[in-house]
C-alpha cells in the first residue's frame, strides 16, 4: 500500500471536497486498479466528526456518523 500512500490520497480528496466515504473509496479503488488480489483497508475521518472506510473484495463500505 505505501506504494499507492492511500493515506496521503484520502485526505487529499477531502481537502478538495469528497465525504470521507467517497475518499476512502477512490484511495482504494487506485491500488485495486493495479492489484485486484490485494488485501488493505482504509478509514478516512474529516473535522466534523464524520467517518467511513472502504476495504477490497467487494468493495463494501460503510458510514456512520457521529
Amino acid at each position: 500500500m505505501m506504494r499507492f500512500l492511500p493515506s496521503y490520497q484520502a485526505v487529499e480528496n477531502m481537502r478538495n471536497g469528497m465525504s470521507p466515504v467517497k475518499a476512502a473509496e477512490d484511495a482504494v479503488l487506485r491500488i485495486a486498479k493495479h492489484y485486484p488480489h490485494y488485501s488493505g483497508a482504509i478509514v478516512a475521518a474529516n473535522v466534523e466528526g464524520q467517518y467511513g472506510k472502504c476495504w477490497n473484495g467487494h468493495f463494501k463500505r460503510v458510514t456512520c456518523e457521529s
